[in-house]
């Protein structure tokens, strides 16, 4: 699946400010480890196509498999006077097309470890993505409700903030 890099990258750019609001690397005395809950939102896009949907009126839509929305939760650990810290989030990503006689959806439960370095106010990360169960669901009225399974995979993530 090409889309888990090209929507992780672009993910990296407006998650940053949810996810990384302060930095608790700068807050905390350097004796102390921090332990941080982590939550991020983020608007992708790239991958791709899995459905292009037609609408009466000619306009179409697609899903692509790196659209177009992801919310996560999970945990920070930054070790004292290191500039090194990591990061594991649980993330569901998911895209849809809603019309008046029905809808086509492509969602998926990514995991993500990364590793960040930060210098200043900068963090650097790279690390992995497992995206688990992606499925693609057609639920139109003139045909029969159909679901697309695909298996999980793995990809690379790289992060600025």
């Amino acid at each position: 699946m090409h889309g888990i890099w090209r929507s992780s990258l672009l993910s990296v750019v407006l998650v940053s400010p949810l996810a990384w609001a302060e930095s608790p690397l700068q807050s905390t005395p350097s004796n102390e480890r921090v332990v941080r809950g982590v939550f991020s939102a983020a608007v992708t896009d790239g991958g791709d196509d899995l459905a292009k949907v037609q609408f009466k009126n000619a306009d179409s839509e697609k899903i692509k498999a790196g659209g177009l929305l992801m919310v996560g939760a999970g945990v920070l650990v930054a070790p004292s006077d290191s500039p090194f810290s990591y990061q594991l989030t649980l993330n569901y990503h998911f895209d849809s097309i809603t019309a008046k006689n029905g809808d086509a959806s492509f969602d998926r439960m990514p995991i993500e470890a990364l590793v960040f370095y930060s210098s200043g106010k900068h963090r650097f990360g790279a690390g992995l993505t497992h995206h688990l169960s992606p499925e693609v669901e057609f639920d139109f009225d003139d045909a029969p409700h159909e679901t697309v399974e695909f298996d999980d995979a793995t990809g690379a993530v790289i992060e600025y903030n």
